[in-house]
């Protein structure tokens, strides 16, 4: 195993390459984050963060379901000054403090991968430039996993580990997991990763930390169930283990490790044209694989008699190919204990960086270096056109509430009411638009203090009626927006009320499937 350990004076190569990586990544979010509109989550998580950092801390598991770090860290934050772009700055940070730690791993750990490849893969990535952008936990989670594994390999990974390194992987993992529950998962994985590679006393160091850090989390237990219980709804039917199991893992790992596929799904194309885009991509994909693999078959014949690679050098990517392999099979249990939504990208951040780096390090490990930094240009380009095409095209994030606001204000007249639906959308809304007329959730504006989804349902068209008669009687028009998000929430109850009695004039369509109708009533009063 000698040569699986970089030593502690290996040559730092290219972070000069880095550092330009981790400013273009801080340029990048910058510009979006002033730019996004905000949107109902980080409405969420401004609102929780809005006083004390201890208020913060008990309202992230109160209200957000979830443990406290990151609403605490934000509230701390926000006291250096209280805009959206601020708030979102601190996510920017975190993004930007994992592209320097994926880059401290590839130097350390995969030398045959140059850090500011590895820098370039990540920062690329359209879920880390989104989850830059986001008042919310997910850029802390992709940081947080990769100071995990960067600490994992410094604590248990060489042949005897310090004391030091396990307090600091000890430290770094209690954080972890009072900031998502998902991070534990990594936990397990390299816990598989050290059993695998058998007969290193390590494996033992780790299981007493690993212990003594799940007996210190086990405050957050009864949180977790409580997110369990109010979600339950919201994270969607069972799925018993089957095909379906198995294809909803691999688009997890679809949707990290090959990104273009997130802008196939969001392009306003036939379903036709998208499947063929999709598999256009795969093909493409599939291509270069397959002319890796029979590259690799070609090297390793040639090597004969040894017939197979440097032990060393394997051991580069297996501990990253051991836990994505064990975070697969975690992810197809939770599948079917929990539902499909409990596998969704922001749930799973933490497998991002274990990801990159095993598809970075496998393939400079079997061909070469040359060979890896083929498939990383490959990736980033990708990465780049996903990006360009989710982000930069649309410019908007979703509920697109800056372009409703200015739309409705250009176009309206006195006593027009505007019915929100979903409700949590009135949120978003609000800070942008500031006109003459009464933004009226439907069925009923949410709590920032509960959350209850059953309160967002239209359970009929009297509900629709009875917020108009109570939040903006006698109106002349109306205007109505809607969202895509929520289709299980009655949105049919809505369309029934706006058909008794109302003729619709305008329509304007904006981002991610926002609609927003004007109507003209026949006779408002005999229609409600």
């Amino acid at each position: 195993m000698a040569g699986a350990i970089v030593s502690s004076d290996v040559k730092r190569r290219g972070w000069g390459g880095v550092w330009l990586v981790v400013v273009l990544y801080l340029l990048v979010t910058a510009w979006l984050s002033f730019h996004l509109n905000v949107w109902r989550d980080e409405m969420y998580s401004l609102h929780t963060s809005s006083g004390s950092v201890g208020r913060a801390a008990r309202q992230g598991i109160l209200f957000e379901l979830q443990p406290p770090v990151y609403f605490a860290a934000l509230a701390a934050w926000r006291t250096l000054g209280d805009s959206i772009f601020f708030a979102r700055l601190l996510s920017s940070l975190f993004g930007a403090g994992a592209v320097l730690v994926i880059a401290r791993i590839a130097d350390r750990w995969v030398p045959r991968v140059r850090p500011a490849y590895a820098a370039a893969l990540l920062a690329s990535h359209p879920f880390l430039i989104w989850a830059g952008t986001e008042i919310r936990v997910y850029a802390l989670v992709i940081l947080l996993s990769a100071l995990l594994t960067l600490a994992f390999l410094e604590a248990y990974w060489r042949p005897e580990p310090s004391r030091r390194a396990r307090l600091m992987f000890a430290g770094v993992a209690l954080v972890s997991l009072y900031t998502q529950f998902y991070l534990s998962l990594l936990l397990v994985c390299f816990g598989v990763a050290l059993l695998a590679r058998r007969g290193r006393p390590s494996l033992w160091a780790y299981v007493v930390d690993a212990g003594a850090v799940m007996a210190l989390s086990l405050p957050l237990v009864l949180a977790l169930r409580a997110q369990f219980a109010s979600h339950r709804g919201d994270l969607g039917r069972q799925v018993g283990i089957g095909v379906e199991t198995l294809r909803l893992v691999v688009a997890r790992f679809e949707a990290y490790l090959f990104s273009f596929n997130d802008a196939i799904d969001q392009a306003r194309w036939s379903l036709p044209a998208m499947r063929a885009a999709r598999w256009a991509y795969r093909a493409l994909i599939f291509a270069t694989i397959g002319v890796g693999l029979v590259l690799f078959r070609r090297k390793v014949r040639d090597s004969l008699p040894s017939a197979r690679p440097e032990t060393g050098s394997l051991a580069e990517a297996w501990p990253f190919v051991a836990a994505i392999t064990t975070y697969a099979v975690c992810m197809a249990g939770i599948v079917v204990a929990v539902g499909p939504m409990s596998v969704g990208a922001r749930h799973t951040a933490g497998l991002l960086v274990p990801a990159l780096l095993a598809v970075t390090a496998a393939p400079a490990v079997a061909l070469g270096r040359s060979a890896a930094v083929s498939w990383v240009a490959i990736l980033v380009a990708s990465n780049v056109a996903a990006t360009t095409l989710v982000q930069f095209v649309p410019l908007a994030k979703d509920c697109d509430c800056r372009r409703v606001a200015e739309a409705i204000t250009e176009h309206e007249a006195s006593r027009e009411p505007i019915l929100i639906f979903p409700s949590e959308d009135v949120m978003p809304l609000a800070v942008y638009y500031h006109g003459k007329n009464h933004l009226v959730p439907v069925p009923s504006a949410p709590s920032y203090e509960h959350w209850d989804q059953s309160t967002f349902v239209i359970r009929s068209p009297d509900d629709v009626a009875d917020a108009l008669v109570k939040e903006a009687p006698g109106g002349v028009g109306l205007w109505v927006h809607t969202n895509t998000y929520g289709p299980g929430w009655g949105p049919e109850k809505l369309e029934a009320f706006l058909a008794h009695g109302f003729r619709e004039d305008q329509k304007y369509e904006f981002a991610h499937g926002v609609v927003l109708r004007h109507f003209v009533p026949g006779d408002l009063s005999a229609a409600q």
